[in-house]
């Protein structure tokens, strides 16, 4: 694992996906919880890099990340909601259609 991976598990913080909705053709409302998401000092139109493909060592060894705009939170809850456009086939588009409820997610404030 690079340095770089191994630096990034140490500062990022694990999410659970509580739901994923679809709310358009191309885009996805996706809810994310987690004791690390509460309380933080967010800000209205604040971005999340959200970091996928770490579950495997060789999936780490090339790392993906995308940034989304924080579409709502709720500090007491742990809760955050974005909006995953997917119009193209790119990695991010993918995560977002295939990730279900339940599974875990990895976050950067």
């Amino acid at each position: 694992m690079s340095l770089l991976n191994s630096l990034a598990r140490q500062v990022m913080q694990p999410a659970t996906i509580e739901a994923v909705q679809r709310i358009a053709v191309h885009t996805y409302r996706l809810s994310l919880v987690g004791p690390a998401l509460a309380d933080w000092a967010y800000v209205p139109g604040q971005t999340l890099n959200v970091f996928f493909g770490l579950s495997t060592r060789a999936e780490a060894a090339c790392l993906r990340k995308r940034t989304y705009s924080i579409w709502g939170y709720d500090a007491a809850a742990g809760r955050l909601e974005l909006a995953v456009c997917t119009f193209s086939d790119g990695p991010g588009a993918r995560w977002a259609a295939e990730c279900r409820r339940g599974d875990l997610g990895t976050v950067l404030n």
